[in-house]
């Protein structure tokens, strides 16, 4: 919450900001970790920096609005864990992040109305509603232009098993 109202106060194209948080930190699985890891390595490495502000050796226009270790479009838009690299100009266009989660359950309410609730539970996922609304809120607005720094198609969304993403002492595959 406290990044939207730093990235509202503060716009400009050259302000930046991080997400990172101690995803799977209270279960001690190697699953966790490996995610973990991966994530923060991906939104705290040069290139997603470089991404987000177009600071880009080549010359290239890579510019993107957020960047993570790996973006999904499936089942929504989102980052697996939840973790990136954004311009406050795109966050600040963004939902109030206190509400957007009730926001998002109010749509599944309208859109699966009469529906079982086993069919409303099935849509979560698919649309970033309740617990997902969190992984799905930065990559919300539609003029959102994402980018990731892991582009092997072993991995795409959800967790990871060993193999499929870097380990913490192996480097990126770009």
């Amino acid at each position: 919450i406290k990044l939207w109202d730093h990235c509202r106060a503060h716009p400009g194209e050259g302000s930046v900001v991080t997400y990172l948080h101690s995803k799977g930190s209270f279960h001690a699985k190697p699953e966790n970790e490996l995610l973990r890891s991966f994530l923060t390595r991906g939104a705290a490495s040069e290139e997603c920096i470089g991404a987000v502000l177009n600071n880009n050796a080549d010359g290239d226009d890579t510019t993107c609005d957020v960047c993570s270790s790996r973006f999904s479009p499936l089942p929504h838009p989102h980052t697996s864990g939840n973790m990136w690299t954004a311009r406050c100009s795109y966050v600040s266009q963004l939902h109030d992040p206190r509400t957007f989660e009730n926001e998002m359950n109010k749509f599944l309410s309208a859109v699966y109305n009469g529906k079982s609730r086993r069919e409303k539970d099935s849509a979560l996922a698919r649309i970033g509603a309740s617990r997902f609304a969190y992984e799905h809120w930065v990559h919300c607005h539609p003029s959102i232009k994402p980018c990731d720094v892991y582009a092997h198609p072993t991995f795409v969304w959800g967790y990871p098993k060993p193999g499929q993403v870097p380990s913490k002492d192996d480097p990126f595959l770009m």
